[in-house]
């Protein structure tokens, strides 16, 4: 039995829509547990083989005295070469565990995506634009990179962020999220584990220190949304759009000084071992996307979306 969209009065989180139960009906045949497994397993290798090879050949060509792999645009887009590995891995694991068409990791309706991409996209553009204009009264960005420069480069690293935008929504809203659900109906299950481990995978105390934790908090709440937007849609149109518009918008434009930052025209006066404007940046995330979600609810649910 379908399990009902509440109304937007409810606010439940991690509503499963008809569309996307219709969804999980084509998973349940083949959603055992060792097959989620194994299929993790096979997205992971995929990954690092994919990661590798594109590594290698970047160090050659570095070594050739080509591109300069280590530093600016190249070295962020090198970076991003390296997902298509987790969509093909993630492809794989369909095909070769569970027998179905992964067009299901998308969704079904090709229009419900592109509209819910753009509904995402713009929502979460509109917050990024009043956080970044707020965040100037409090510091003024550093330029970085030249205009012409930038210029050259931004189609195709734009092109690339959208592929690992992708990439990982397919793994963790995609592939773990349709397994999951298909498996069992508590929420807690389907909704938070994916979202947590997609958190715990941005620890990292060697670069954020004792904000370590809280970056994981952070991107777990972007997980959680993206989730339930996801089991709300039937789709993952508007995760995609969330994650792509977020990601392009903090590597492109404004970026936090550090790694990361090749391919930006400005970046923060300062980096995540300023702990301090770290804690006060993660602090103004968590309000962004609060605020952008309870935005997009209320649109769905003028819409009857929600």
């Amino acid at each position: 039995m379908a399990r009902k969209p509440a109304h937007l009065g409810g606010m439940r989180p991690a509503v499963i829509s008809a569309e996307y139960e219709r969804l999980l009906e084509e998973v349940r045949p083949t959603s055992e547990l060792w097959r989620l497994a194994l299929g993790v397993a096979i997205i992971l290798a995929t990954y690092l083989v994919v990661a590798m090879v594109i590594l290698m050949t970047a160090d050659n060509l570095g070594a050739f005295g080509i591109g300069g792999v280590h530093r600016g645009p190249v070295s962020l887009l090198v970076l991003l070469l390296t997902f298509p590995g987790l969509a093909l891995g993630s492809v794989l694991a369909v095909l070769i565990l569970h027998r179905r068409d992964p067009q299901g990791l998308l969704g079904r309706n090709f229009a419900r995506f592109r509209g819910d991409f753009t509904v995402a996209s713009t929502i979460t553009l509109t917050g990024q634009v009043v956080s970044l204009a707020v965040g100037f009264l409090i510091f003024a960005p550093v330029a970085s990179l030249p205009v012409a420069i930038w210029a050259m480069w931004v189609v195709p690293v734009l092109a690339l962020i959208l592929m690992q935008s992708a990439a990982e929504e397919l793994v963790f809203r995609g592939y773990l999220q349709q397994q999951l659900a298909a498996r069992f109906r508590s929420r807690w299950i389907w909704w938070v584990a994916p979202s947590v481990l997609f958190g715990l995978l941005h620890y990292d105390t060697q670069v954020y220190g004792p904000n370590a934790w809280l970056v994981v908090l952070d991107t777990m709440l972007i997980g959680l949304i993206a989730a339930d937007l996801t089991a709300r849609t039937g789709n993952l149109g508007a995760a995609v759009g969330l994650h792509f518009t977020n990601n392009a918008v903090v590597l492109l434009f404004v970026a936090l000084q550090g790694d990361l930052s090749g391919m930006a025209l400005h970046v923060t006066p300062f980096s995540a071992a300023d702990h301090s404007m770290m804690r006060l940046a993660l602090g103004g995330d968590v309000v962004l996307f609060g605020g952008g979600y309870a935005v997009y609810l209320w649109i769905m649910g003028r819409w009857g979306r929600a």
